[in-house]
């Protein structure tokens, strides 16, 4: 596995799946991808818990966003969730403390030295 191939991934590295279930025919999509950080969204966020909570809430892709399903092959509403499918031993978190007009989120947020995922 790629997740083993040096200490730094052993120790850093983990794996997102990615679920689109078409809500037409009810197909579902997996995807994997390894990452080695997480860039979490603190808007309206207290907690780093409540940004890894919206991180992986499910997304409802519709009007400009919908989702081409690969077996009915047309586009139609879907819903996306991200999961944590391995989590890796010590994981890195960037805070995304600016806003979507560039003004910096001042608030504290507030973290765990140790998170249970």
């Amino acid at each position: 596995s790629l997740l083993r191939t040096s200490f730094a991934n052993q120790i850093f590295s983990g794996e997102l799946q990615s679920q689109v279930k078409c809500m037409a025919c009810q197909h579902e999509s997996n995807t994997f991808e390894l990452f080695q950080d997480l860039s979490l969204e603190i808007h309206n966020c207290r907690s780093v818990e409540d940004a890894l909570r919206r991180f992986t809430a499910t997304e409802v892709l519709d009007a400009d966003n919908m989702y081409r399903c690969e077996r009915c092959k047309r586009l139609s509403k879907a819903r996306k969730r991200l999961t944590l499918s391995h989590t890796p031993p010590v994981l890195t978190v960037h805070l995304k403390r600016f806003d979507v007009f560039g003004r910096k989120i001042n608030r504290p947020v507030e973290f765990k030295d140790l998170l249970h995922l």
